[in-house]
């Protein structure tokens, strides 16, 4: 992995952070991430976060809010642990 992907892979940690500190909503975090992943060159990590995107519109369209927010934490969880044992 180049200094590129990982400075760009450190700034979507940062979104989700922000996320979790509640600085910043599901469709901030989902907007910076859709524009991070597009400067990535690794297709796989590309296609990660690609994923993680679709997971985070998924979860503005549950009906239960609370039950939404459940769901994106998780996801969040695997989404880091991937992107750190990527960066190490």
């Amino acid at each position: 992995m180049n200094a590129h992907t990982k400075s760009l892979l450190e700034r979507v940690l940062s979104s989700i952070n922000l996320y979790e500190q509640r600085k910043m909503n599901e469709k901030e975090l989902m907007q910076d991430i859709e524009g991070t992943c597009g400067a990535i060159e690794e297709h796989d990590i590309q296609s990660q976060l690609n994923s993680f995107v679709v997971k985070i519109e998924e979860s503005l369209y549950l009906y239960d809010v609370a039950e939404g927010k459940k769901f994106l934490l998780e996801e969040i969880q695997k989404i880091k642990d991937s992107l750190l044992e990527q960066l190490n």
